[in-house]
């Protein structure tokens, strides 16, 4: 805490809140409901770069296809409403984690679990991302 005041030349929490605010004011920064801190309009997002490891993983010539959560029920496996999903095609689970759908439903299952009846396999998970947008 001290070493972040220094570099910022405040000496104490209300001359940051000084700072957030005025950050808020020009745009960078907004507030939600509940008064957390998010990216504002004026924000710059950063350019999102797969890296190759992370390419290595998928067979070549295998065509992956995105969904985009629209809600917070997989909230516990840390997939958050907005965020994106990588799906490899599978025709059955044999290992890893695999996205279901039910209707406009999404859930995440390990390939141990059983699929439930009305369940539809989706693919298997092999990345998620988050927009700040």
């Amino acid at each position: 805490m001290r070493a972040t005041r220094r570099r910022w030349r405040h000496s104490s929490t209300a001359s940051a809140f000084e700072v957030t605010e005025a950050l808020v004011v020009e745009g960078f920064l907004a507030k939600g409901p509940t008064g957390r801190l998010l990216p504002g309009k004026s924000f710059d997002p950063l350019t999102i770069q797969v890296p190759d490891e992370m390419l290595a993983i998928l067979p070549a010539g295998v065509d992956t296809r995105t969904l985009r959560v629209q809600d917070d029920s997989m909230s516990d496996k840390g997939i958050l409403s907005g965020d994106y999903l990588v799906l490899m095609p599978a025709e059955h689970a044999e290992k890893g984690a695999y996205v279901l759908s039910k209707g406009s439903k999404l859930a995440v299952a390990d390939a141990t679990q059983p699929i439930a009846a009305g369940w539809k396999l989706e693919g298997r998970l092999v990345a998620q991302f988050r927009s700040y947008q």
